[in-house]
């Protein structure tokens, strides 16, 4: 009874886990707002099924998810990929900007200490320096030697085969030339696997089988671990040959490095060793380098080295002159017209000398686009934030309302686009599988460089480019000069990129056969029984809860979508005007009742106490203006209490104000207290004039800003309120803003802060779930009590004489386990502010937006205007916030919102933004008779009266 209790407790904490981490990873993960299938968010199976049992496809299925979602996704829990060219030298960015490498992408080649495979940014760079003098295009065509000789014994292969007129298997030999050059340049022992063909197609069937076990070495490290665990006696029998030959070369390289620190320990002249190819090992540059650190120089880190540069130099290149081949011999005019090119440069010909040819530079080219170099995801971590905006490069296959939405991509992702992304991007690529060498031709070829991912891009870009570039060069000049070559039993299929392991590979071929998963047996098993798995009591139970659920969820999604952080958001509907509409007909009636020429109505203004002194400030805007409905709607529906309980400032802060609209309007002088420009000295004129012309408006909407605040100090209110002039105030504002003012008075009776400003406007966007929730925090917790509440709870119910609350196991397993979390989570997905709405005044000391309308004591303005004067350049919300916390004030604000922004351009700078940003969600659900009803409620309060009479 033990063992199965604690074997029952095990597996309830792992469902609890499971559970809790699924709705962390849907609803709550920093990359839940990125698009993408739910179960590429919820679990690494997803891309486990793509890679392994539907070997090798993840990459073509992220392509298609493009097609769905848009140019950018996630495609693992923690993964993003952009398919968008215009994005990849954010991604793939200079050496001087830190972006690590995933590990996880990594683990699958065994060889941590490679260049290739350093996650570190910073170790990178102290390895990549130490090897590059070594890859250098200058060192390259010292050893230009070293590469010909073997472009020679590859044509004299070739002509035996001519002479004996039998076929060559180009593949076979290609591998061997580029595996036999990138050894003969880095190490001293020679290696002439050119001089074997079934040694070579040995070589290269073993290469294969290796790279096609990557990505179940990803998914499964453990099990080439195990393998490397045992006694080599054990493991060599079960070991793939491709592993064992990757072991027979760490052996060679251990061999090289031992016989380097010999020689460097018995010689006192200490001279390079320079071995059979006549030049030093790459290794006996490392040994002797001065900046590399001991640790750089183990054994083990020099082999894993030499093992990764070897099996990168082998198989890019040999892969790029496949495509290459096929292309040229499939297309005869394309053959034809590299040939008479090469016509025109003597024989023999140097690196530099075919490096100048157009259409041989486009046809190497095009060949790298087509082979695609390292076709596996390649991640960039950037210790940044990024944000991606679609450019024009975006594919057109792409849904066109996914092509215009920003995203932030939180610092610590990994984000990556893969040579597949790239190489065939139809906005850069037209005809992106068509080999096609004259896109690469003029400037249009030449900008189109930029996009070419063969060799990667940015600090990270492959160590050997100029060593393979070298190499193509010259076997593609030879071989085309030389030889009249055709097709032999070879389709497009047998260099078609099929299947991602590492490098593009094609079809199997006929040396296997890929077996079906036996999914049709466990189906029809499944069907079978279907009919007495629907008459346990366990699914009678679970389809009841799903269809309560999805009733919940629909109502839900009908009335709680207005919070934008609710999984039942509705953008479409949400920016849409109500209220505010309402409100803006009654302030444009009653200003036009008061600019008229004829027997305006008699008005009211401020008495000779007044309780606040608002001002507003105002500029003209080159289209649409706003001044008019927000000075309507702020006075509109006061009473003469009211109206004599408030000083109306206006400041127009055009330097000429009689560019302004409303400057000589007759309802300004009927309905304000003071219309003001600047009155400042000439000297300060001419430096705003000069702000202005400069469109310095961080500057200038200080200085404004101030000037508003000390023209309210001179009316002596005990308030100042500072209104922004694209708002639309709500019915009964005012009485409000005494009604909070007075409690806010009340609460400082008590020992406390004090207050800098009281808020009349917000957004709830900056009011989601987050860390300082307490229901947020300890959500894993608070799934995991609840579900393990419910399991106790109805397990012990089974012991009560009430017979229909016994219930089995598995019922109570799945109401407890699926039913309690999804229910749980539909609390969750509401949002924030769906189950916590703010009410009257709240403290929001965080999280606080925009300067649209703030109420500030005035005892508290000289100090804020002393701050805001010493830094005289910036954001004013930000200065306003940042003057608070050093002065530890607090900031409350008045729920809900008493006004709405609705400008669509910025009063500071005239730019165009996104009123989106900058939202009172709620407002426009505001109900004008019931808030005339409150208003006239209000009127009578006593807290309201003695605000009004102070």
């Amino acid at each position: 009874m033990s063992l199965l209790w604690n074997v029952g407790v095990a597996a309830l904490l792992a469902v609890l886990w499971t559970a809790s981490e699924a709705v962390r990873r849907l609803y709550f993960h920093p990359l839940a707002h990125i698009p993408g299938p739910r179960l590429a968010a919820l679990t690494w199976w997803y891309e486990f099924y793509f890679d392994v049992i539907r070997p090798g496809q993840y990459v073509f299925k992220i392509q298609e998810l493009h097609i769905r979602y848009g140019p950018i996704i996630r495609i693992t829990p923690d993964e993003v990929h952009v398919n968008d060219v215009g994005f990849l030298d954010t991604i793939y960015a200079p050496s001087m900007i830190r972006r690590d490498k995933y590990g996880y992408q990594l683990r699958s080649l065994r060889v941590p200490g490679g260049l290739g495979t350093t996650t570190d940014h910073d170790l990178h760079k102290v390895r990549r320096e130490s090897l590059t003098p070594f890859f250098s295009k200058k060192n390259i065509q010292y050893m230009e030697g070293l590469i010909t000789d073997k472009v020679d014994q590859l044509k004299q292969l070739i002509s035996t085969h001519v002479a004996r007129d039998t076929p060559v298997n180009l593949s076979d030999v290609f591998f061997a030339f580029s595996n036999d050059v990138v050894n003969n340049f880095l190490f001293a022992h020679r290696t002439d696997v050119l001089a074997s063909e079934p040694k070579a197609a040995t070589l290269r069937q073993n290469s294969k089988e290796l790279l096609m076990g990557i990505n179940i070495n990803k998914h499964f490290p453990q099990i080439p671990d195990f393998l490397e665990s045992l006694p080599m006696s054990i493991s060599r029998p079960v070991m793939p040959p491709g592993l064992i030959d990757l072991l027979t070369l760490f052996d060679r390289v251990r061999e090289e490095i031992f016989m380097i620190k010999k020689d460097k320990e018995s010689s006192v002249a200490h001279k390079k060793n320079i071995g059979p190819t006549g030049k030093a090992s790459v290794f006996d540059s490392l040994v002797d380098n001065p900046n590399l650190p001991a640790s750089e120089k183990t054994l083990l880190r020099l082999q894993q080295e030499g093992a990764l540069l070897v099996l990168a130099g082998t198989e890019s290149p040999a892969q790029t002159l496949n495509i290459i081949f096929y292309h040229l011999l499939a297309n005869p005019a394309l053959l034809e017209k590299l040939r008479r090119e090469l016509r025109a440069v003597p024989v023999p010909s140097s690196w530099t000398q075919l490096e100048q040819l157009p259409y041989l530079s486009a046809v190497i080219e095009e060949g790298n686009r087509l082979s695609f170099g390292v076709t596996a995801r390649s991640a960039r971590i950037a210790h940044e934030p990024l944000t991606y905006t679609p450019s024009a490069y975006v594919s057109s296959t792409c849904p066109p309302s996914t092509r215009s939405k920003s995203y932030i991509i939180p610092a610590g992702t990994p984000v990556c686009t893969t040579t597949l992304s790239a190489h065939t991007a139809d906005t850069v690529f037209p005809d992106p599988f068509v080999f096609d060498p004259e896109r690469w031709l003029g400037d249009a070829g030449k900008e189109r460089r930029r996009f070419q991912m063969a060799f990667n891009k940015g600090g990270r870009r492959c160590l050997g480019i100029e060593l393979a570039r070298a190499e193509l060069y010259h076997v593609v000049a030879a071989l085309v000069r030389e030889f009249d070559m055709a097709l032999f039993e070879t389709d497009a299929d047998d260099v078609a990129f099929m299947y991602d392991y590492q490098v593009a590979m094609p079809k199997m071929g006929s040396k296997g056969t890929m077996l079906p998963i036996p999914s049709t047996r466990v189906a029809k098993q499944f069907f079978t029984h279907l009919p007495y798995y629907l008459q346990l009591r366990a699914s009678k139970i679970l389809i009841s809860s799903l269809f309560v659920w999805l009733l919940i969820f629909y109502y839900c999604r009908v009335t709680l979508w207005r919070d934008p952080h609710s999984a039942y958001f509705q953008d479409r509907h949400v920016y849409e005007l109500d209220y505010s509409l309402h409100r803006e007909r009654e302030a444009w009636h009653f200003i036009s009742q008061h600019n008229s020429g004829i027997d305006p109505p008699d008005y009211v203004k401020s008495g000779s106490t007044p309780s606040v002194c608002i001002a507003m400030v105002t500029v003209r805007r080159d289209s649409d203006h706003y001044f008019e409905a927000s000075v309507g709607s702020l006075l509109e529906g006061l009473d003469e209490r009211e109206r004599q309980a408030l000083y109306l400032s206006i400041l127009f802060t055009d330097t000429d104000p009689r560019v302004h609209p409303s400057w000589d309007q007759k309802w300004v002088g009927r309905l304000v207290d003071s219309a003001d420009t600047y009155n400042v000295t000439e000297g300060q004129l001419q430096h705003l004039q000069d702000l202005e012309k400069a469109k310095n408006f961080y500057e200038k909407g200080v200085f404004d800003y101030i000037y508003a605040l000390r023209a309210c100090q001179e009316v002596n209110a005990p308030y100042t309120i500072i209104f922004e002039d694209d708002i639309i105030l709500a019915t009964g504002w005012f009485s409000k803003t005494l009604k909070a003012l007075s409690d806010i008075s009340q609460r400082n009776q008590q020992p406390r802060n004090p207050w800098i400003y009281l808020r009349l406007f917000y957004t709830e966007t900056s009011l989601g779930w987050s860390d300082s929730d307490m229901a947020y925090r300890n959500m894993p917790l608070i799934f995991g009590l609840l579900m393990l509440s419910t399991f106790s709870s109805l397990s012990m119910l089974r012991h009560t004489r009430f017979q229909w609350l016994h219930l089995d196991t598995l019922s109570i397993v799945v109401i407890s386990m699926i039913c309690v979390p999804a229910f749980t989570a539909l609390v969750y997905m509401a949002g924030k502010y769906n189950v916590m709405p703010l009410h009257g005044v709240v403290e929001m000391n965080q999280y606080g937006c925009c300067t649209q309308g703030l109420v500030f004591p005035r005892e508290n303005v000289d100090g804020l205007i002393e701050f805001l004067s010493a830094r005289g350049h910036g954001q004013t919300d930000s200065m306003i916030e940042e003057y608070a916390d050093q002065n530890q004030l607090t900031r409350y604000a008045l729920a809900p919102p008493q006004l709405q922004h609705v400008g669509l351009k910025s009063s500071r700078n005239n730019l165009d933004i996104n009123t989106q940003s900058t939202w009172a969600f709620w407002f426009e659900t505001n109900d004008p008779a019931k808030l005339r009803r409150e208003h006239a409620t209000l009127l009578e309060d006593d807290d309201v009266e003695r605000m009004l009479n102070v």
